[in-house]
């Protein structure tokens, strides 16, 4: 829980500190992209290096999907409204997501989904008089990126896993699979069963 509260308040966080520096004048969107994308790269490089990490080009596009679409949409956004939307959005894409795969979701998770969505929808309609439709918009983008390179790589990781075995061959492998010799092999099964159809066909 205590890791789970420190990763909320960091995502929230980098609302606020991205929105202050946007809407200061200190800096453009296009360099503040940059700025975080550069220092990604820097800290993610020794893991490549050292053979712990992997490329990923769809990844990578959805990562700068995401920053470039968040930090051109906090120009105008105001922090709080930029926030719920991105939460909102990231919610909804990763609980559509599971349903598109088949994941089955009881019925407080719909009703969850739906008002999560009626409350993104009634957020909107105050951006939409105002006339920040485009802003709104690029922060949605920047939410369904968020999770998209996540969701398509476990995915592609639960897609080239092998599919297990038989219930019988995975009883016979248990202890094999412990480091020690199956107590039933099965050539043994296939000689028994040879041998009891070869004496009910002598009695017969």
């Amino acid at each position: 829980m205590l890791l789970a509260g420190v990763a909320i308040l960091a995502f929230a966080g980098n609302s606020v500190i991205a929105r202050y520096a946007l809407a200061a004048g200190g800096i453009d969107a296009a360099t503040f992209s940059l700025v975080r994308l550069g220092a990604g790269a820097i800290v993610l490089a020794p893991l490549l290096l050292r053979g712990t990490g992997r490329w990923s080009l769809s990844g990578g596009i959805s990562l700068f999907v995401y920053v470039a679409m968040f930090s051109f949409a906090y120009v105008a956004l105001p922090t709080a409204t930029g926030a719920l939307i991105l939460f909102t959005v990231v919610q909804a894409t990763v609980v559509l997501a599971g349903i598109l795969r088949g994941e089955p979701m009881r019925l407080l998770g719909w009703a969850g989904l739906l008002l999560s969505l009626a409350g993104l929808a009634v957020l909107l309609v105050p951006q939409v008089e105002s006339g920040r439709v485009l802003p709104t918009v690029f922060m949605a983008i920047s939410g369904m990126a968020r999770v998209t390179s996540g969701v398509t790589r476990r995915y592609r990781e639960a897609a080239s896993k092998p599919m297990p075995p038989p219930m019988i061959g995975r009883a016979m492998t248990t202890t094999a699979s412990c480091g020690e010799k199956p107590i039933i092999q099965p050539t043994a099964i296939a000689n028994r069963a040879a041998n009891s159809t070869a004496q009910i066909n002598g009695r017969a």
